[in-house]
């Protein structure tokens, strides 16, 4: 199995689904030395938390609220005491909303293009994960000025992708992750030199 060579992570979004397998896996695949740091909108639970019972010295579970933009200094705060003068070098935006209310056949949902719903998930989807990255930009910055390959992951879906569009509907769904694909592009336009950005993609 290949090592994964970051001394500093945090993912959100972490206490199930693709989120908690990130974490199974980076403390397979990455340094004992490393720091993981797992954040979770409720209280970790079930395999999330029995990882940091068997991994305290590594593995990190912070409260993380991603719409409570009040809150972020303090869990900034939090993240710089845990990775010190090492800096954040590799930062997984994996937290995320989907809309449930799908109609028969789960193939439109049938308030997707409903206001509220729209502007709830493209908070929750676009404009949240690029807060937490902005506040946590000086964090990173001291990875990468330390010369070492620091990254920035945003989690997107394939519900976000212009060319795969065959099922049609899920416009609050879609534009969000749309947004958050673009975003990811405008901040690499003023960080290419401190920053890589890439994007993996999942069927919502």
């Amino acid at each position: 199995m290949s090592t994964i060579s970051y001394e500093s992570i945090l993912v959100t979004g972490t206490n199930r689904g693709i989120g908690l397998q990130f974490i199974v896996q980076l403390l397979k695949r990455t340094s004992p030395t490393s720091t993981i740091i797992a954040t979770t909108r409720s209280s970790a639970a079930g395999q999330l938390q029995e990882l940091q019972q068997q991994h305290p010295d590594r593995l990190h579970i912070l409260h993380y609220d991603a719409t409570d933009y009040e809150a972020l200094p303090s869990f900034v705060e939090q993240v710089q005491a845990i990775v010190g003068e090492r800096g954040l070098q590799l930062l997984i935006n994996n937290a995320g909303a989907a809309n449930r209310g799908l109609t028969a056949g789960n193939s439109r949902p049938d308030n997707s293009s409903h206001p509220e719903t729209m502007v709830k998930l493209f908070e929750n989807n676009a404009v949240a994960p690029l807060a937490l990255t902005q506040a946590l930009l000086p964090l990173l910055k001291v990875s990468a000025a330390a010369g070492k390959r620091t990254v920035v992951a945003n989690i997107s879906s394939l519900g976000g992708s212009i060319a795969d569009n065959n099922r049609g509907g899920g416009y609050s769904y879609r534009t969000s992750k749309v947004t958050k694909i673009k975003n990811s592009f405008c901040f690499l336009g003023f960080n290419a030199n401190l920053t890589l950005f890439f994007h993996l993609f999942r069927r919502p």
